[in-house]
């Protein structure tokens, strides 16, 4: 079996997952920008992290099952060399996705995508940024039974 199919197989089998909520945390490649945000909000009751996330996940899935992808969760932002003003959940730059929540996530986001010295949390943004690289540090984030998010170095 070539990757590809493999692959389509573990999407649409619910084994491979386009967002993950843990805690109150939603965990995304690239963030979900406010312009998303506002999208799934007119399909949602509550823009929690858990229906985020399986919503994303709905969308990522029928996406592959017809392979139909012009949702804006694919969409690639001006950054990143693609058309739109903001990118989806995996081609968005960190600097848009912040610029796009002038007063923070309304749900803390958990994501990488764009390489950054330290992994960062940042309590004002809501935001997580992890994408440290092995070769650069040796971090990673835990979270607590009680949801307190930590950064481990080692």
């Amino acid at each position: 079996m070539q990757i590809r199919e493999k692959l389509i197989g573990q999407v649409l089998a619910g084994d491979l997952k386009a967002a993950y909520a843990y805690k109150g945390f939603l965990f995304t490649h690239a963030g979900v920008t406010n312009k998303l945000l506002r999208i799934f909000r007119l399909q949602l009751a509550d823009p929690n992290a858990a229906n985020l996330a399986i919503l994303i996940n709905l969308i990522f899935q029928e996406s592959i099952k017809h392979a139909f992808f012009k949702h804006p969760i694919f969409n690639i932002s001006i950054s990143r060399r693609g058309p739109d003003r903001f990118g989806g959940i995996f081609w968005e730059d960190l600097e848009d996705l912040v610029s796009s929540y002038p007063q923070g996530s309304p749900v803390w986001q958990v994501f990488g995508h764009t390489p950054v010295e330290n992994l960062v949390i940042d309590r004002v943004l809501n935001m997580i940024v992890l994408d440290v690289g092995m070769h650069r540090k040796l971090q990673y984030l835990e979270i607590s039974e009680q949801g307190i998010p930590v950064v481990v170095s080692l």
